[in-house]
């Protein structure tokens, strides 16, 4: 009878076609949707490993900031023959990986500890942003600052941690630095596969780029 009436078959065979370009077309975006949420999840679980990792990192250089504080503070310290007053300032300080170098400046700015040596150092970092960031308010707490290539090389390319030092009466008194090597974040995200148009950032919160993978040098402290 269908075959009296092409006109119907023909429709029938639109609609039909129809039917399963829709049915096709639902089933390839509940796929695209699940392939998102995938992709969202894993971003999301390698983001929280990164996160804990340096997280846990910093915590070791702050508490290394903390202890040489603390040792600053304590008189007994400071009577300490010089060679012995290194060690206990700076001890903690060699259990953090990628460390580069922890120094004490007064409220000038002239370092008058370093880390790497017991003799006095003709340094003055009164205008680095972490030492600044110190002087102008006693909230700060720690600070992380922005990228920098200290006299060693652009292969040492580093960021500091510091904290303030306060008098008895609140005025400032100076900043214990910690530097750390960007080599810690391209050793975090190196054996990470994010496939081949992939992309792996970590910023400070201005938007100020550490690290990336792909690695570029040429990136580093750029604004994202």
């Amino acid at each position: 009878m269908l075959t009296r009436r092409p006109t119907l078959v023909l429709i029938a065979a639109i609609a039909l076609a129809a039917f399963v370009r829709l049915i096709t077309a639902l089933v390839m975006q509940q796929m695209r949707r699940d392939a998102l949420a995938q992709a969202r999840a894993a971003a999301y679980n390698i983001a929280l490993l990164f996160e804990r990792d340096t997280e846990r990192n910093l915590k070791l250089y702050d508490l290394s900031l903390q202890a040489v504080i603390d040792g600053l503070d304590d008189l007994r310290v400071a009577a300490l023959p010089i060679e012995i007053r290194q060690s206990v300032l700076f001890d903690r300080a060699a259990m953090t990986k990628n460390l580069g170098v922890l120094l004490v400046a007064d409220a000038a700015g002239d370092v008058y500890y370093d880390s790497r040596t017991h003799m006095q150092r003709n340094l003055n970092i009164a205008a680095c942003d972490y030492f600044e960031a110190q002087r102008s308010s006693p909230h700060t707490g720690l600070f992380v600052s922005h990228p920098f290539v200290p006299g060693n090389g652009p292969l040492e390319t580093s960021i500091a941690m510091s904290r303030r030092r306060s008098n008895p009466d609140g005025s400032f008194s100076g900043a214990v630095v910690v530097t750390m090597r960007l080599e810690y974040f391209r050793q975090l995200f190196s054996g990470v596969d994010i496939g081949t148009d992939g992309v792996l950032v970590i910023t400070l919160t201005d938007g100020t780029l550490l690290m990336r993978r792909p690695y570029d040098p040429k990136l580093v402290g750029t604004s994202v």
